[in-house]
């Protein structure tokens, strides 16, 4: 229910002008014009409620999504002391998968010094990023405290003709000072890198 009202408040919203537009209908009738302005007006003030609820509050699944295209961004823009703010004290890149392992040299994961390493190093050289799309970001909330989310990227190099597709599931963690930080990265799929 919190999703729907503050994520998603447009079918509650119809749901609400609907039944106030056939309430404001049925109590038409000659004599009862006031019933059908109150209806009405009743009607837009929990609309406006809805909406305005809707916008000033951002539900713990909206800013997740937001930190990720927060960090995704702040790498392809290969910004280290952007990245650096946004990753938990122990992150590490580790991939599910022996295939995507093999096109990061991921055998044993990359712990944060090295994530920090290969944006400022790679990303702002061999492998600078001439831009970037961020599909589909879905979030789900673990618990207090932590978090998953899950990105598709498109990228495209400086020295590529097109853009390489991958999608990444980041693991969050909310540290003492309430600021959600990745914990864990993990390379799902990338465009080229074998299945396994």
């Amino acid at each position: 229910m919190v999703e729907l009202l503050l994520e998603r408040p447009w079918s509650l919203i119809t749901l609400v002008c609907g039944a106030a537009v056939i309430g404001a209908v049925v109590a038409l009738r000659p004599g009862r014009l006031r019933a059908a302005w109150a209806i009405a007006g009743i009607g837009a003030l929990v609309i406006a409620g809805l909406w305005i609820l809707a916008w000033a509050v951002t539900s713990t699944p909206e800013l997740l999504r937001r930190r990720t295209v927060q960090l995704v961004d702040a790498v392809a823009r290969a910004d280290v002391g952007a990245v650096d703010a946004m990753l938990a004290p122990g992150c590490e890149v580790r991939s599910p998968s022996a295939g995507v392992a093999s096109v990061l040299t991921l055998a044993r994961g990359i712990d944060r010094a090295m994530i920090l390493d290969r944006v400022g190093d790679e990303l702002a050289g061999e492998f600078r990023v001439q831009s970037h799309l961020t599909g589909r970001v879905d979030a789900v909330v673990d618990g207090p405290r932590v978090a998953r989310t899950q990105v598709r990227v498109r990228v495209r190099f400086e020295r590529a003709t097109v853009f390489q597709p991958s999608c990444w599931r980041l693991h969050w963690e909310r540290g003492e000072d309430g600021v959600w930080r990745a914990g864990l990265i993990e390379p799902l799929a990338i465009a080229g890198a074998p299945r396994g």
